[in-house]
């Protein structure tokens, strides 16, 4: 049983409070247990609130930051658009006479460094038609009038 005055807890058999001297009666410990009640749900309220906050903004945050992971977007040497641009070009390493889209080489300018640059330049944002242009002025037209072999034997 507690005091409704001090709050002072009392025994069963106290008719006053050994706290402050106030009056006790028997349908005190029912007010203070439903006092204590409601602090507690209260004391818990800010705290839901509080979580609830946290997961708006986890939630919604890092959407609005991650545009780079964007669906559709991927552009690795194996991707339709880098293939789409390396389907207009012969393989630039000299070495071999394959087309640059069906080509693996890893010679100097060959064919994973060149697909490498045109993945590089469509994850900056440049349009296809300028990565061609990219391409054509860092590593020349790419077509040969020969192919490679066929090089070799005029040379001699």
């Amino acid at each position: 049983m507690f005091c409704p005055k001090c709050g002072q807890k009392s025994t069963r058999k106290s008719k006053y409070c050994t706290g402050c001297g106030a009056g006790l009666s028997r349908n005190t410990r029912k007010v203070r247990t439903k006092a204590a009640r409601h602090n507690k749900s209260f004391s818990w309220f800010p705290l839901i609130l509080v979580c609830l906050a946290l997961i708006v903004i986890v939630v919604v945050y890092p959407g609005k930051n991650n545009k780079r992971s964007q669906p559709g977007k991927d552009h690795s040497i194996r991707s339709f658009a880098v293939l789409e641009i390396a389907e207009g070009f012969d393989c630039f390493c000299g070495e071999c006479d394959h087309q640059l889209k069906e080509c693996e080489c890893g010679h100097k300018n060959g064919a994973k460094e060149v697909k490498n640059f045109i993945a590089q330049k469509l994850k900056e944002g440049h349009h296809k038609p300028h990565v061609v242009d990219m391409v054509k002025e860092k590593y020349g037209s790419g077509k040969l009038i020969f192919p490679a072999d066929s090089v070799k034997l005029f040379k001699g």
